[in-house]
């Protein structure tokens, strides 16, 4: 689906004459470039989808406001991520390219409004990962309320002090993951291969896995990152903000979601055939976690999950097979696209990677997207305050 359209495609879209679209673009509302090739302007679909979406909010008010909470209309304004014409882009760039041509560490840093290349370095010291079993997500929680008591720059939305903070954050939990302290400017995904993988797939693996973190870095106003804004808008610390997120991430709605993939997929695999082990779940009424209905952002195939499943076959071709065989019985039989999800699980299974590690590549990744969403609502200033529709019964009159 295309970015920019015709003056004649943005009229139709908008449902007005030529003149009205002119009008608009002159008032600073919808945005054009000039065309390379022929003579004319091409118009910026998401400020005609905007522009939309409030004539209908205009129209059907309650519908709209009750909707937006669900993928309706935008609530809040952000300059991180743009989800337009089935592609995704992070400060105007696009992001596929990106996770496949520039290293997650400096693509976060440049997210947090770094010049590229620059790095940042963590601010203090990052605690020892502990002895024995513990949970990754849960020791980062315990430590990151253990920051905000301790770090007053926790308060800080500007860089350099977001920066070194963010850099604090990403590699103590990637000191967490691999059981040893890691810090900048140590490639993140090099680390992860030269513990999680053999030898022999170390460079391939490091080249999917620096991919899959960077995809996963942000993907707009999604439930966590949308909690992590809440909570910076009330006055909390980064740290704080940081946190909650981690709790709203874990649901199974959300980044628990890659788990609930991988237990799918075992049972896919352990079936006698995966369309038996597809036909049970349905007539049982059972959900198939990683295939469900179309996403509303990407109604012909989530491109996240595309590249990754791409970077699997071309580099991993052999490890891959078994899994790609119940990946298209699972694609035929349910006619849908496997999700993000369902990549980061295969990624998981396709290395051989430590348990949950899709679903805590998933986190790591994402903790660069929190930290900017923080800073975002931090530096506005504004409390993030809806207001709810009342259903409930009718006071009495005395």
């Amino acid at each position: 689906m295309d970015l920019y359209l015709s003056s004649a495609e943005a009229a139709g879209l908008l449902g007005v004459s030529r003149q009205t679209l002119y009008a608009y673009v002159s008032r600073g509302l919808v945005r054009s470039v000039q065309d390379a090739h022929v003579r004319a302007r091409r118009y910026f679909r998401p400020d005609l989808e905007r522009l939309r979406q409030r004539k209908q909010a205009r129209d059907r008010p309650q519908k709209e406001l009750s909707a937006a909470l669900h993928w309706g209309m935008p609530l809040l304004d952000s300059e991180l991520t743009l989800i337009s014409g089935e592609r995704f882009f992070y400060r105007g760039i696009d992001a596929l390219e990106l996770a496949s041509t520039e290293p997650f560490w400096s693509v976060a840093c440049w997210f947090w409004g770094a010049e590229r290349g620059g790095l940042f370095m963590p601010a203090g010291p990052l605690a020892a990962p502990g002895r024995g079993r513990y949970d990754p997500m849960l020791r980062m929680q315990t430590l990151l309320l253990a920051q905000a008591r301790s770090d007053p720059g926790g308060y800080q939305w500007a860089l350099p002090a977001l920066g070194e903070r963010g850099a604090w954050i990403i590699y103590q939990f990637l000191t967490l993951l691999l059981g040893r302290r890691v810090k900048p400017p140590q490639d993140v995904a090099k680390a992860l291969a030269s513990l999680w993988v053999p030898t022999g797939m170390r460079g391939v693996a490091a080249r999917i896995l620096n991919a899959a973190l960077v995809l996963a870095i942000d993907h707009e106003l999604n439930a966590s990152s949308f909690t992590a804004r809440v909570v910076a808008s009330a006055r909390a610390s980064l740290h704080e903000a940081v946190a909650a997120a981690m709790l709203a991430f874990s649901g199974a709605a959300h980044g628990g979601m890659v788990l609930r993939v991988e237990a799918f997929l075992d049972e896919l695999e352990r079936s006698a055939g995966a369309g038996r082990a597809l036909v049970n779940r349905l007539r049982a009424g059972e959900d198939t976690p990683g295939f469900g209905h179309p996403h509303p952002l990407y109604p012909s195939g989530d491109p996240r999950a595309t590249l990754l499943l791409h970077l699997l076959n071309r580099y991993c071709r052999r490890e891959f097979r078994r899994w790609a065989e119940l990946l298209r019985a699972a694609e035929n039989a349910l006619q849908q696209k496997p999700t993000f999800d369902a990549a980061l699980a295969l990624v998981e299974k396709t290395l051989r990677l430590p348990a949950r590690a899709g679903f805590h590549l998933f986190a790591l990744g994402r903790l660069a997207g929190w930290v900017a969403h923080s800073a975002e609502q931090g530096r506005s200033g504004a409390l993030i305050r809806p207001r709810a529709r009342y259903l409930g019964p009718i006071p009495e009159t005395h």
